[in-house]
């Protein structure tokens, strides 16, 4: 089943944290100034459900996110929608390979 007519927000660049070394024989883990890539993908706030199970996870979760099934992305990937910045956390996909289902925290960022 092809579901890229249902995402609806198109070409959203998104950043995989690199490591760097810091030169002291440590390295850290920043997100790159240029956007990694860009998908396709559908928002929509998190319900009861998805609240509940990142609740069990220990994680914050405030909106879900759809992507297609052959997208690669990983756990801490960040997405741009508007200004806002969101991490994902938990990729809930289901047992067949349509699409991806990631429960995703919106970052605030201080002015």
């Amino acid at each position: 089943m092809n579901i890229k007519h249902l995402l609806n927000r198109k070409a959203v660049p998104y950043y995989r944290k690199a490591r760097t070394s810091d030169g002291g024989g440590s390295f850290s883990f920043d997100y790159p100034v240029g956007a990694t890539g860009s998908v396709d993908c559908r928002k929509h706030p998190a319900g009861s459900k998805e609240l509940e199970i990142a609740s069990q996870m220990e994680v914050r979760v405030t909106h879900i996110f759809y992507f297609e099934a052959t997208v690669s992305l990983v756990r801490g990937d960040k997405f741009v929608l508007g200004g806002i910045d969101y991490i994902l956390q938990v990729n809930l996909s289901p047992s067949e390979d349509e699409f991806q289902k990631w429960l995703v925290e919106e970052v605030q960022k201080g002015k």
